[in-house]
């Protein structure tokens, strides 16, 4: 599967997993645009299909980690990697122009990203997490998808199946995308 980050090259991470597992019972990747361009564009980061979109936000409840408001507008895009189903949830996005069922090449346009959610102390940014089915924890550890000791599975959007958070740095990192957080 050809993997590309959700924002235009070069990109900048601004908190990387091993940071969030640190800080946080989610699991997942911060990253902005470096780029020279103004607009702040959300790509798609593998071939697949737009599985659920989240615009129901209320900036009243940003910092209510115990609902999906904390995570802003968001997109999910669903993809089969190697017979695996990953779920790549893309949070605080200030514009999802994306349709439920689209199917979207690596790269294909989602929408804006932006300061939806809790995004108060890092500005505008994409928060990225993934997320598997329990049965599929062995077949995606070989493929550098690790479930951090201590996550519980969870329902990471209204609807969704209980499914695994798990740590795609490793993955990302052998696609060349270079999501460890080297102070940057």
């Amino acid at each position: 599967m050809n993997w590309k980050m959700p924002v235009a090259s070069p990109h900048r991470i601004i908190a990387g997993a091993r940071e969030h597992n640190l800080t946080s019972t989610l699991c997942g990747i911060d990253v902005v645009s470096a780029s020279a361009q103004p607009h702040r564009w959300l790509y798609a980061m593998a071939e697949g299909t737009v599985e659920y979109i989240h615009t129901a936000y209320d900036a009243r409840y940003r910092k209510q980690s115990d609902t999906y408001h904390s995570y802003g507008r968001f997109v999910v895009t669903r993809h089969d990697a190697d017979g695996v189903t990953i779920y790549v949830r893309l949070c605080n996005n200030d514009k999802i122009d994306a349709a439920l069922g689209d199917v979207l090449p690596a790269g294909g346009a989602l929408g804006i990203y932006g300061t939806t959610g809790n995004s108060d102390i890092s500005g505008a940014h994409v928060h990225i997490d993934m997320w598997i089915a329990e049965s599929d924890i062995a077949a995606a550890a070989s493929m550098g998808l690790v479930q951090p000791p201590g996550r519980r599975v969870e329902s990471p959007w209204p609807g969704a199946p209980l499914l695994c958070n798990v740590d795609p740095t490793d993955m990302l990192t052998a696609a060349g995308l270079g999501v460890i957080n080297r102070g940057a």
